[in-house]
């Protein structure tokens, strides 16, 4: 399911149109026409998704409607058009304090995300492989602000210490490092990653063997993001 979630961490959950979208995505009679007609009904979503289609992502290109945008993307980019349209609202979290530690959020994401299909594909990687890639790198930091809306919700309730800080900007920093790649991990399989593509955010920030895996691939695809 797209919305399960673990008992020990809430996350975000996909807004209802876009998985009611991901769900027709799966049926057996999946057409472009009956996306294009459930859309119809949907009209601030149909415009992010032809944002979408025409600004970032996998397979991009200039589209005037919504029927040009799910045409030109296939099945397998509006699943992904859709996950970065979900994402996007929880990566960019407003908390200032979430800003302090992480610059640029969405920007880094989508350049992680594009930085991993190309690493893949230059390795020669299938199809299949490349998507997970990219899907993945858009996922690596999800994390962070389910993280530090945790911590923060954990501050405010410590009634003895209102008033004041209690986790430091440094201790929010070292939390989150130490525990967001499992948190986005998690995220990921309760929305509809693969497997392989859920694991890889984990494996990313703790390497488990050497030599090449999506995870090494993520991983370099965020060294070479902070540096670009």
């Amino acid at each position: 399911s797209h919305t399960a979630s673990d008992a020990d961490l809430e996350h975000p959950l996909v807004p209802r149109s876009i998985l009611r979208c991901l769900d027709l995505l799966e049926a057996p009679d999946f057409s472009f026409g009956a996306m294009a007609s459930m859309l119809s009904n949907d009209a601030r979503l149909a415009s992010q998704l032809v944002q979408v289609a025409s600004t970032s992502g996998t397979t991009r290109a200039p589209a005037r409607s919504t029927e040009q945008a799910i045409a030109r993307l296939g099945a397998e980019g509006v699943h992904t058009g859709l996950f970065e349209i979900a994402l996007r609202p929880v990566i960019d979290a407003a908390s200032p304090r979430l800003q302090s530690i992480c610059k640029q959020p969405w920007p880094h994401a989508l350049a992680v995300a594009t930085l991993s299909q190309r690493l893949m594909q230059a390795h020669g990687a299938s199809e299949h492989a490349v998507l997970d890639a990219y899907r993945s790198g858009l996922f690596h930091d999800c994390g962070k602000p389910i993280i530090v809306t945790l911590l923060i919700e954990i501050e405010k309730q410590m009634t003895h210490v209102k008033g004041r800080r209690f986790i430091t900007d440094e201790m929010l920093v070292t939390c989150v490092d130490l525990t967001h790649a499992s948190a986005g991990s998690r995220l990921g399989r309760a929305w509809g990653l693969t497997p392989e593509a859920a694991t890889a955010i984990d494996d990313a920030a703790r390497p488990k063997h050497d030599g090449f895996s999506l995870g090494a691939v993520i991983r370099l695809a965020n060294a070479l993001a902070f540096k670009g």
